[in-house]
C-alpha cells in the first residue's frame, strides 16, 4: 500500500515516466493481493493520466474504461478519483467533440458527487460544467463557468494532473466564439 501512495505521488509531480513504472509493478503485485481491484483501478487511473498528458488518446480511452468498470465497487477508487476520472473522461471527450460523451461523463460525475463532499469535487464539476455548457453552445455560461473553475483552482493550489487546462480550452474557445482573437492567444 505504501508504493500506492508513491506511484501516485509521481503521477501528481508530473514524474510520468516514473509512475508508469511504478504501476507496472503495483500491477503484478495486484494479482496476488486481497486489495487486487482497488491497486488494478489505481494503476488504470495512473495510466489515463500518463497518457492524456502525453496525447495517447487511443490507450488513455483503455485505461480510462479499466479504471471506472467499477464504479460501484467498494473495495475499488475512492468516489474523489472516480470524479476526477470522469473529467478526464470529459476532457478527452470534449477535445474529440463526443458531445454525448461528455454528457454521459457529466451525469455519472453528479450522481457520484451525490455521496461525495470533497471540496474537489464542485471544482470537477464546474470544469466538465463548462464543457458541456459549450457542447450546448451557451457560450457566455460556459464561458463564465470556466473563469471560475479557474479561480478555483488558483485559490486552491491545483497544479499538473488537476490543473484547469481543460477549464481553459472552454475559455479559448468561448472567445473564438466571440471573436476575441488576442485574448484566445
Amino acid at each position: 500500500m505504501r508504493k500506492t501512495i508513491k506511484v501516485v505521488g509521481h503521477m501528481v509531480n508530473a514524474d510520468f515516466l516514473r509512475a508508469e513504472a511504478m504501476s507496472a509493478e503495483l500491477e503484478f503485485t495486484a494479482s496476488h493481493s486481497p486489495e487486487g481491484v482497488f491497486i488494478s483501478d489505481l494503476c488504470a487511473m495512473v495510466r489515463s493520466h500518463v497518457y492524456f498528458a502525453r496525447g495517447d488518446f487511443t490507450r488513455t480511452i483503455e485505461s480510462l474504461g479499466k479504471a471506472t468498470r467499477s464504479l460501484e465497487n467498494p473495495n475499488s477508487l475512492h468516489n474523489g478519483d472516480r470524479i476526477a476520472l470522469l473529467r478526464l473522461s470529459a476532457a478527452n471527450a470534449f477535445l474529440h467533440d463526443d458531445f454525448v460523451e461528455l454528457a454521459r461523463c457529466y451525469e455519472a460525475a453528479k450522481k457520484l458527487s451525490e455521496i461525495d463532499s470533497l471540496k474537489s469535487t464542485s471544482y470537477h464539476l464546474n470544469c466538465i460544467s463548462a464543457m458541456v455548457l459549450y457542447s450546448h453552445g451557451e457560450y457566455h455560461q460556459a464561458s463564465e463557468m470556466a473563469q471560475i473553475s479557474i479561480l478555483q483552482a488558483n485559490v486552491d493550489g491545483y497544479k499538473t494532473i488537476a490543473a484547469p487546462l481543460d477549464a481553459m480550452m472552454v475559455l479559448a474557445r468561448c472567445q473564438l466564439e466571440a471573436s476575441e482573437l488576442d485574448q484566445v492567444i
